[in-house]
């Protein structure tokens, strides 16, 4: 694979791109926010995907928290919550893709979080909201289907849900630390199985398995203690990827990891793909859970991988981006680079901070990569926000 080119779209007012890109067609939507002297304004922003141009941007009135919540874009709407962990009574709002404006009466409340991404499924919205479990809304109108609640079962759902057929699998990070599973038309739940790591990440369906990123700490630390445990910060720092029957949670296999992974997963026919805050990224054989390579590429690493397959099913290509900015297309068999680039040398600014998982859509045999990045003046340390995009093509 060639790398061709790289391109900055800039987010006007933004500072920060906080969520990774959604692609829906040629539009682009990403959370972003705004650090101030009166706190942290939200937005998301629509981009046409080609040119970068901002079709609309939405700030609630300038009411809205920060977006770390990958938008969802399903049935015309695109759907986000607000707010980060230390955030309380945070809503998820449903948007007219095409306009950005509201598409609900009023946003659905929530006592809680809603950082992570919803999912549209069954003809139904899911969503998680930290004490608050687990929503399922109606996706016309916003209106509360059921929940399954959170620190009332000693739960705490951060991360976004996964979805198969008539299943929704969700992980703890609090109070009790599990991996559940409850049925999709009623909130009920089918299984429970505990484990000895926090869940922050999606989990990701595999066929009829269910992986699950698990750790210590958090996004940001390798080990962390959480007031509201009341318990002591936690002394050693680890993490696993854990490969789980969709049908009854009992674990077909476990890869133990020397730090956390609480960003998204990824996986094709062969493989599944992990970035590790030790600043690894790792491969594991699908069915086995034997590593098949592992690739340190930062220091750490705070946004998950992305894969890209041929028209075959194939592997093609892992993409991983650490918070410095330099950005990977790795070989999925081998994990020997194909091509490496830095956002500063693209920007000409340095990166401050990166969260947003590599998003890829593939054309023929061409392939964009975009990548949201709070970037930095290397003069004046001035911050603005932007999203970056990669193109490659497969060499004949």
């Amino acid at each position: 694979l060639k790398l061709l080119d790289a391109q900055v779209y800039d987010l006007p007012d933004a500072n920060q791109v906080m969520s990774a890109v959604t692609i829906d067609g040629d539009a682009l939507y990403a959370g972003a926010a705004k650090a101030g002297g009166f706190g942290v304004d939200g937005f998301v922003y629509a981009l046409d995907r080609h040119t970068g141009k901002v079709s609309w941007k939405f700030a609630a009135d300038d009411d809205l928290k920060p977006v770390f919540c990958t938008p969802t874009a399903a049935g015309g709407k695109v759907f986000f919550g607000e707010g980060l962990h230390t955030d309380s009574g945070c809503r998820l709002f449903a948007l007219d893709a095409a306009t950005g404006k509201p598409a609900w009466a009023k946003p659905f409340e929530t006592a809680s979080h809603t950082e992570g991404q919803p999912r549209a499924a069954n003809g139904k919205l899911y969503f998680t909201a930290g004490d608050d479990g687990l929503f399922c809304a109606d996706p016309a109108t916003g209106a509360k289907l059921w929940q399954f609640p959170g620190k009332a079962q000693r739960l705490h759902i951060d991360g976004p849900a996964a979805v198969s057929g008539k299943r929704v699998f969700v992980g703890s990070g609090l109070y009790t630390l599990a991996r559940v599973a409850v049925d999709a038309d009623t909130g009920k739940e089918l299984w429970r199985e505990p484990q000895g790591y926090r869940s922050f990440g999606p989990p990701l369906i595999a066929g009829d398995k269910v992986l699950y990123g698990l750790g210590t700490g958090n996004l940001t630390n390798d080990v962390f203690g959480y007031a509201e445990e009341g318990t002591p910060a936690e002394a050693e720092p680890g993490g696993a990827v854990v490969c789980a029957n969709a049908a009854d949670g009992k674990a077909a296999w476990e890869a133990k990891l020397p730090r956390s992974v609480h960003t998204p997963l990824a996986a094709d026919g062969l493989f599944v793909y992990a970035c590790c805050r030790d600043g690894s990224v790792y491969c594991f054989n699908r069915t086995t859970g034997a590593k098949r390579w592992a690739l340190p590429l930062g220091t750490t690493l705070t946004a998950g991988p992305a894969v890209a397959t041929d028209a075959s099913g194939e592997p093609l290509a892992v993409y991983a981006a650490t918070p410095e900015g330099r950005v990977a297309c790795l070989n999925p068999f081998t994990g020997r680079p194909y091509w490496v680039r830095d956002i500063p040398d693209v920007a000409d600014k340095l990166v401050g901070e990166l969260f947003s998982t590599p998003a890829v859509v593939t054309t023929g045999n061409r392939r964009s990569v975009y990548v949201g990045v709070q970037l930095q003046s290397r003069t004046t340390r001035a911050k603005t926000a932007a999203v970056i995009r990669f193109d490659d093509v497969t060499e004949e």
